[in-house]
């Protein structure tokens, strides 16, 4: 025989229902002030992740920029073939220079090719580009550094965080790249 268990649970509870309705109460006002409070660090930690992000992208976007001007330059190509190689790359974040001009100061980088002996600039000569790795190179190896400075807000990335002290304006980022030629 099985037994039946009663519950006294709302039977002889005065005032229950009265009670888990001001509780409830309360807790919707404390959920609107814990959003209150974190929404703010939410928003600025997205904001974060993502300019890193943008940052991530673009520092990626110069070193296969570097690795293909200076995989140009192993196949036979002139230092201006290989710039022209650089700025394709680059252009997809908006990311300028003048590949025939190594003394103006127009875009927001600059290219330095050295073949061997040779040794080129092209872009911005505002942006101090100096390479990576060994200063000299043997006669069959070419490097190609590409600099980029951050100039505004908007090229090549966003300077979101700005506002909150934390501003990309004025950064450099660079990438070298070093290969024996064919």
């Amino acid at each position: 025989m099985k037994k039946k268990i009663r519950s006294n649970f709302g039977e002889n509870c005065h005032g229950c229902k009265a009670r888990a309705a001001m509780t409830s109460q309360r807790r919707r006002g404390v959920e609107t002030l814990e959003l209150i409070l974190c929404m703010p660090i939410l928003f600025i930690a997205t904001l974060a992740i993502f300019e890193f992000m943008m940052i991530a992208i673009v520092q990626q976007t110069i070193v296969l920029a570097a690795a293909e001007g200076a995989r140009a330059t192993s196949n036979g190509a002139t230092t201006d073939q290989a710039a022209q190689r650089v700025l394709d790359f680059l252009e997809v974040h908006q990311i300028t220079f003048d590949p025939n001009d190594g003394v103006g100061v127009t875009g927001n980088a600059r290219v330095r090719i050295e073949m061997g002996p040779l040794n080129e600039t092209r872009g911005n000569s505002s942006i101090v580009c100096d390479p990576e790795g060994p200063a000299l190179l043997d006669a069959d190896e070419s490097r190609v550094t590409v600099c980029v400075e951050v100039t505004d807000g908007n090229k090549p990335i966003p300077d979101g965080l700005g506002t909150l002290g934390f501003s990309l304006i004025g950064r450099h980022l660079r990438a070298s790249s070093l290969i024996k030629c064919q």
